[in-house]
């Protein structure tokens, strides 16, 4: 879905793409998964402070979570 928006803003923006656990190609998930945590987590874990976050559908509701 997102492929063409993802190459377009990559010649000019530093562009990061993750599938929520258990879905996609990412491992399984283990017990509850919180995924506004996982995106802070991935976000502290490659040194990203603040963002322009976008989602739909589902993949919104972290970003609505995940204020700083």
């Amino acid at each position: 879905m997102w492929k063409h928006q993802f190459r377009d803003l990559a010649t000019d923006h530093r562009v990061v793409c993750y599938d929520w656990r258990g879905r996609g190609e990412s491992s399984s998930a283990q017990g509850d998964v919180v995924h506004h945590r996982d995106l802070l987590g991935l976000m502290d874990a490659l040194d990203i402070p603040t963002a322009h976050l976008v989602g739909c559908s589902m993949g919104g509701v972290p970003i609505s979570l995940s204020s700083r």
